[in-house]
């Protein structure tokens, strides 16, 4: 008996509902009730089976990253629109990284208005989804009045927000917040350990901001060695205005206790970087022969 009903479901059927209905037809055939609830404990195992199959076999979606690696790749106009929709999609599902890459690509710092108004609120998608550099985004929109309602108060909450979810440039802008007493109330001493967290994380551009601090803000202690220490650290990770900043500061020292033609090559690298400071302090070395013999003709250029 259970070979006659093996012969009902060992089919060559090519789409499941046929073999289904050839199934049920030859089952209804048969008058073995006990031998049909066998076969039809199979059948479900074979549908079971089906199923699983097909799931496991489907692709997953393309995550953030890989869309946004497609988008940087994109060559068409017509690519680059499917990939900003799907990222469009994203955001709206809860991506929080998504929804801050939109809003980067919109703003424009005071330039536009109304991409900047388009920006923020993809910044505040971003940080009400948890995104540290949503929040940070939001807080600067806020500092400086680009597209969000200008508040210093509003700006170090966020900033606050964008640090304790362990986003070093957060904490950083937190720091010059606490420093200057801005939106909050001035604390140095926090402002420090917030910009040293930020530097050591690897924020070179905060560790920038420590040197400035540590070189120049009245509410700290003078130290300029410690900020040509910090400017060096910042310049060697590639913020080329704390390399010019080394530069000048490098230029206040007596001659026999710094390397002349480092100073001359870091502003020629910035001159070159199309950076007018940079261009300025070449200039007054060639001028005035430090680090390199004196060229009045090329100074002037």
């Amino acid at each position: 008996m259970q070979a006659a009903y093996k012969s009902c479901i060992v089919t060559d059927m090519p789409i499941l509902t046929d073999f289904s209905t050839t199934f049920l037809s030859c089952l209804a055939a048969t008058r073995s009730r006990a031998a049909g609830i066998t076969t039809l404990v199979y059948l479900s195992f074979v549908l079971c089976s089906c199923a699983h199959t097909s799931n496991s076999e489907s692709a997953p979606p393309p995550t953030f990253s890989e869309l946004k690696s497609a988008l940087n790749k994109s060559k068409t106009d017509t690519d680059r629109g499917e990939l900003k929709a799907q990222i469009e999609i994203l955001c709206k599902n809860g991506d929080g990284k998504a929804c801050t890459f939109l809003g980067r690509r919109h703003y424009t710092g005071g330039k536009n208005p109304e991409r900047d108004r388009q920006a923020t609120r993809y910044f505040r998608l971003a940080c009400d989804q948890n995104d540290g550099q949503g929040c940070l985004a939001l807080g600067l929109s806020h500092e400086f009045g680009t597209g969000s309602p200008k508040s210093p108060e509003r700006a170090a909450t966020l900033y606050q927000k964008s640090c304790n979810l362990e986003y070093p440039d957060g904490c950083g802008a937190l720091g010059i917040m606490y420093v200057n007493g801005l939106g909050v109330r001035l604390d140095a001493t926090k402002g420090i350990k917030l910009l040293t967290y930020a530097c050591r994380q690897k924020s070179y551009g905060y560790c920038f901001q420590l040197g400035l601090v540590n070189d120049y803000n009245k509410n700290v202690v003078r130290d300029r060695f410690l900020a040509r220490s910090l400017y060096q650290l910042a310049c060697a990770g590639g913020n080329r205005k704390a390399c010019l900043e080394l530069a000048d500061s490098l230029r206040t020292l007596p001659k026999k206790q710094t390397n002349q033609a480092r100073i001359v090559s870091l502003y020629r690298a910035g001159c070159e970087a199309r950076n007018a400071r940079g261009c300025v302090g070449l200039g007054q070395c060639l001028e005035q022969g430090i680090g390199t013999a004196k060229n009045l003709s090329t100074a002037t250029q």
